[in-house]
């Protein structure tokens, strides 16, 4: 019985061998294709294991605890099991995602959430010259954010009033009610 699924992403990537950034008996590490922040890793068993293997999840979760615990930073490692708990690869793998303050990276059971400003200038014609003309600032989620900022473009085609900028500003992490 061969040690690779030959439909498994995971395990073309280990075959190839290519960009391992980790390489410890029998797990290997890599930069997921998406990498959420830098220096996230995929730690993968070499040989093809998928959910619930504990064996494999216990060998990648120690693999990436002692890689984890000699960088000198703050951590997330976190491994899903089945599509309802969003994993897409069936092959066992743990994320390693070093943290930073301001990293902007809000995970679902945190106390803090990820607020965007968005300002806008408004050059009003006729009434006063320059961008400050009207000036409206807003605060929320990165997606409400980005409709803010189509709102406004739509609001301001450029008849009395024009946009002159929209932009989202600043982003901040502040806490949540939970």
């Amino acid at each position: 019985m061969s040690d690779r699924k030959p439909s498994c992403a995971l395990c073309e990537r280990i075959e190839s061998g290519r960009d391992l950034r980790y390489a410890r008996f029998d797990v290997v590490g890599f930069e997921p294709l998406a990498p959420v922040v830098p220096g996230h890793l995929l730690f993968v068993p070499r040989r093809h294991a998928e959910h619930p293997a504990a064996y494999a999840v216990m060998e990648a979760m120690a693999e990436a605890e002692l890689y984890a615990g000699g960088q000198d930073e703050d951590y997330n490692l976190i491994t899903s099991s089945g599509p309802a708990a969003t994993m897409t690869q069936s092959h066992v793998h743990v994320h390693y995602v070093p943290r930073r303050a301001g990293d902007g990276l809000a995970l679902p059971w945190t106390a803090t959430r990820t607020v965007y400003s968005v300002q806008e200038w408004v050059d009003a014609d006729g009434i006063r010259d320059g961008w400050n003309a009207g000036y409206g600032s807003w605060t929320g989620s990165r997606r409400d954010a980005e409709r803010e900022l189509q709102h406004a473009r739509a609001t301001y085609p450029g008849e009395r009033f024009r946009l002159a900028a929209a932009e989202i500003t600043d982003w901040r992490e502040e806490p949540t009610d939970a």
